[in-house]
């Protein structure tokens, strides 16, 4: 006998209909979903007999089979029920062929992925095909017209075109048209990082649309990718956050008055840019009402006090949505970054390693994890924090809720045995099956405990003054030839030759370059040599200032390092290239490294 249906056709169910399918069912489709049950438990109760005679890892596989046919709605339904029999169910066998279902089409209906579709390019792109295809999912990737001969296109199963892969509405269009509806529960959305992996709007959207996305739901992308609300809900959550303000930008007295309590110099922020976009430092009231001028009236903006010269670190982890939060191994050394706050080179450090560098450093990646936990973050996350010298206290910076550039740099101090991506298609599915202890095991078996990341930007380094600047550039990757790494680290670039490379309408990173070792000496000097050793014609590059900014971190601790050593890297770099230009007056033949035939 079936329970009453009743229940299922209340305001509750049809909001738990309504995540499922995207929209919100009428009357005459509940019935129908309610037909179609009882026909199927019907169908169920015919193989009890061949239930009581199978061995339950048949029955198992019987049912995972059965249900992989079913469209969502019906599985959705047949959970429902099933779980409400479960409970009135007195027979022990009865319990036990229950759970034997339940098992099935919970499996089933987390694990109905078949296709991975990529809204991204470059290294990201060609490293979430990747791990699809080890998973034997099917791949399809978003791209438009400048990467139709990229890397990224050539891994994937299938290739759309798309007008503006940086444009949500353009996106959601593709995904709407060249998808079948019905086909849509089995398809899951990877953003890769930038672009729409933090757009709110375009995940709700997906949501509506019946496509899986590979990455925490939008209210939770809301409430912790916006800069505002996540620092009130790190703050609910016991961590100490950087003094400041957050606001209207047309509530310039509260700003005013929030500066003045907080001490010039102050940063203002746009609560949802990412990367280093959309901050502004005040040095006094003129300049604070200048940058309050840029916004409108209506948009919220962020105040802080402006730390003179503060560590950045920052935790990977990954959540299942249900409160169960892995740590992934170390953490991540940020503060080499430009005069944008924008990251150019990372430095993974492992747990041992980290305790002798940071103090109170379990403490606080005990505290990132609670918060974690506390939300029920699901998917690729990194929680950031800015160490203040001068109050030698760890603030709460942000919540990205996406996988980053430098999650590679943390894999590696796992010796590569684990891959976000992987991990990250796992909690889309349900299947998130690693625990803390499995990960923990990982990183102290590995012999990497130091890992050097640099992102390899296609710009031009030009000297203006006293500092660096950096012009984008739109041309073509004549030649690029990446050296054997034998076993120093790896290099991995997103684009091949023939490939068009525009920095000006997108993202300029093109590759990243890493160097590991049991030490931070060796790590550098893996990176140095690696560094050196590729060779890039048609495009120019940032490799030349990057080496000089790890040259100028020999003799050096990672503990020392802190987000105004762009100041020195600059001079450094100034004073190389005067030497290099004399030196090609002197002797036309020496140059610098090949980077650009033009």
């Amino acid at each position: 006998m079936l329970p009453r249906i009743r229940p299922f056709l209340s305001r509750s169910f049809s909001q738990r209909v309504l995540r499922v399918t995207g929209t919100i069912p009428r009357v005459d489709h509940l019935l129908q979903f309610r037909d179609d049950a009882i026909r199927f438990s019907n169908q169920l109760q015919n193989h009890y007999q061949e239930l009581k005679s199978n061995p339950r890892s048949e029955i198992d596989d019987w049912y995972q089979n059965k249900y992989k046919t079913m469209p969502a709605q019906k599985l959705f339904l047949e959970l429902r029920v099933l779980e409400e029999k479960y409970k009135e169910s007195k027979d022990q066998f009865e319990k036990l062929k229950m759970e034997i279902q339940l098992a099935a089409i919970r499996k089933a209906y987390f694990q109905d992925i078949d296709t991975v579709i990529v809204c991204n390019r470059g290294e990201v792109a060609c490293d979430v095909l990747n791990e699809a295809k080890k998973k034997g999912l099917k791949t399809i990737l978003l791209c438009q017209e400048e990467d139709k001969d990229s890397l990224a296109a050539k891994i994937a199963d299938e290739v759309i075109p798309v007008k503006n892969m940086a444009s949500a509405s353009h996106c959601l269009q593709v995904l709407d048209n060249d998808i079948p509806k019905e086909d849509r529960n089995r398809k899951a959305i990877h953003p890769g990082y930038g672009f729409l992996s933090e757009d709110s709007g375009f995940t709700k959207s997906l949501e509506a649309l019946g496509y899986t996305f590979i990455g925490p739901n939008s209210r939770m992308m809301r409430d912790l990718g916006d800069k505002a609300e996540a620092k009130r809900t790190a703050e609910k959550n016991g961590l100490k956050t950087i003094p400041g303000y957050s606001g209207l930008a047309g509530d310039k007295k509260g700003f005013l008055v929030a500066a003045a309590k907080v001490n010039y110099p102050v940063l203002i922020k746009n609560p949802g840019g990412g990367g280093g976009v959309g901050i502004d430092v005040a040095n006094n009231e003129v300049e604070l009402l200048a940058i309050l001028k840029k916004y409108k009236s209506e948009d919220e903006v962020v105040l802080e006090k402006y730390l003179e010269k503060p560590k950045h670190l920052e935790f990977g982890l990954i959540g299942d949505g249900k409160g169960k939060v892995i740590m992934l191994p170390g953490v991540r050394e940020c503060s080499s970054q430009n005069k944008h706050h924008q990251k150019e080179i990372q430095i993974a450090i492992s747990d041992e390693e980290a305790e002798k560098l940071f103090p109170n450093y379990r403490e606080l990646k005990a505290k990132a994890k609670k918060l974690a936990e506390a939300v029920k973050y699901k998917n690729a996350g990194t929680i950031e924090f800015l160490y203040d010298p001068k109050t030698k206290q760890y603030n709460f910076l942000e919540m990205n809720t996406r996988m980053q550039v430098e999650r590679r740099a943390t894999e590696d101090l796992t010796d590569g045995a684990y891959s976000t991506s992987a991990l990250q298609i796992a909690c889309a599915e349900g299947a998130l099956n690693i625990t803390q202890e499995d990960m923990d095991a990982l990183a102290n078996k590995a012999k990497t405990k130091y890992s050097i990341e640099l992102r390899i930007n296609a710009q031009k380094p030009r000297v203006a003054g006293s500092e660096v600047k950096f012009d984008s550039v739109d041309a073509v990757l004549q030649r690029l030839e990446i050296p054997e790494t034998d076993g120093r680290g790896r290099v991995q670039f997103g684009f091949t030759e023939g490939a068009r490379v525009n920095s000006i309408s997108f993202n300029p990173m093109i590759g990243m370059i890493a160097g590991t070792g049991e030490t931070f000496e060796e790590a550098l000097e893996n990176t140095i040599y690696l560094a050196k050793k590729v060779e890039i014609v048609g495009v120019d590059t940032n490799i030349d200032y990057q080496l000089t900014s790890l040259e100028a971190m020999r003799g050096k601790s990672p503990g020392e390092f802190n987000t105004r050593r762009y100041k020195e890297v600059d001079q450094a770099y100034i004073a190389s290239e005067k030497v290099r230009r004399e030196e090609e007056l002197y002797n036309p033949r020496v140059g610098r490294r090949a980077t650009c035939n033009n």
